[in-house]
């Protein structure tokens, strides 16, 4: 019994000093929604980018299709302050002119103003965007 137990322990302090687990935190569950003038916002993704340049490009870039109703939930985001941003998905119809209009979403891409920090006490993140920027 000695043995298993001495062997636990070695395995545990191996773990401590090789960094087994990780040190951002408990992961999170995010939800919200997104509304453009009041409305839900279809056909788009959002994108959580951690600012923490801690994160691993794997934890800290999160993406969710939303849903029709301009929801969405985003599992697993550990605690940091994000970058918010949102993309169309809509595809061109081919019924309309062959340059569509820019999408009133263009100005929430890679320079985003969005903001969400996540934390145990903070899962719920709903944007009302204006109209036109």
């Amino acid at each position: 019994m000695f043995r298993k137990l001495s062997g636990l322990l070695l395995i545990l302090w191996a773990c401590g000093i090789s960094g087994c687990g990780n040190s951002y935190g408990t992961p999170i569950a995010v939800t919200g929604k997104i509304t453009l003038a009041g409305q839900p916002v279809t056909k788009a993704r959002i994108i959580f980018r951690s600012s923490d340049t801690k994160l691993p490009g794997e934890l800290g870039t999160l993406v969710a299709e939303l849903k029709p109703d301009g929801t969405y939930s985003i599992e697993k985001v550990y605690p940091s302050e994000y970058v918010v941003m949102l993309e169309s998905t809509g595809g061109m119809d081919a019924t309309k002119s062959a340059v569509p209009p820019p999408s009133p979403l263009a100005s929430y891409g890679a320079t985003s103003t969005l903001r969400a920090k996540v934390a145990a006490d903070k899962k719920v993140f709903d944007f009302d965007l204006p109209a036109s920027k």
